[in-house]
C-alpha cells in the first residue's frame, strides 16, 4: 500500500506538471491562424499572390505572445472571423504606429458593413463609417478623441 501511495505522489509531483508543460509546447508550437481555422486572411484571397500573405497565414509570428500582430509580415493585414457574432459590446487594446490606422468593420453583408477607424495619420482622422460591398464610404462621422499617441 505505502508503495502505490508512493507511486500516485511521484505522479502528481513530476509526471503531471511534465505533461502539462509538453502539452502547452505542441499547442504553442501551432498556434498560427492556418491551424486555429477561425480566420480568414484576405491578402491569401487575392487572385494574384500578395508578398507576405502565405508567412501571415502559416507562422507564429503575428500571434507571438497571444496578440494578434497585423502589421506583421508587410502590414495592412484584413483578417475575418468566420462565425458570425453578436456584439453589445467590444474591448480591446491596440497599438498604431505613426502615420497608421486600424480600420475595424462589422455588421458585414452583402449590402456592406459599418466601421470604425482610429488613426494616427493627419490626412485620415478617426472616423465610423458605413461603406458600401466595394468599399465606397456612404456616410462617416468624425470620432471625437484626443490624438492617438505612440503606443
Amino acid at each position: 500500500m505505502a508503495r502505490l501511495l508512493r507511486i500516485f505522489v511521484f505522479a502528481c509531483v513530476v509526471v503531471l506538471p511534465c505533461a502539462v508543460l509538453v502539452t502547452e509546447i505542441v499547442l504553442y508550437s501551432q498556434n498560427s491562424l492556418y491551424l486555429n481555422d477561425r480566420w480568414i486572411v484576405q491578402k491569401r484571397m487575392m487572385e494574384m499572390g500578395v508578398m507576405g500573405a502565405d508567412e501571415f497565414l502559416l507562422t507564429r509570428t503575428l500571434l507571438a505572445q497571444n496578440l494578434l500582430n497585423l502589421g506583421s509580415y508587410h502590414g495592412y493585414q484584413e483578417v475575418i472571423y468566420r462565425q458570425p457574432v453578436t456584439l453589445g459590446q467590444i474591448e480591446f487594446r491596440f497599438q498604431v504606429e505613426d502615420g497608421s490606422y486600424l480600420d475595424m468593420t462589422y455588421n458585414r453583408d452583402g449590402a456592406g458593413y459599418s466601421g470604425l477607424r482610429l488613426s494616427r495619420r493627419e490626412d485620415m482622422p478617426s472616423i465610423l463609417f458605413q461603406s458600401t460591398e466595394k468599399g465606397r464610404l456612404r456616410s462617416k462621422t468624425l470620432v471625437p478623441i484626443q490624438a492617438i499617441g505612440p503606443g
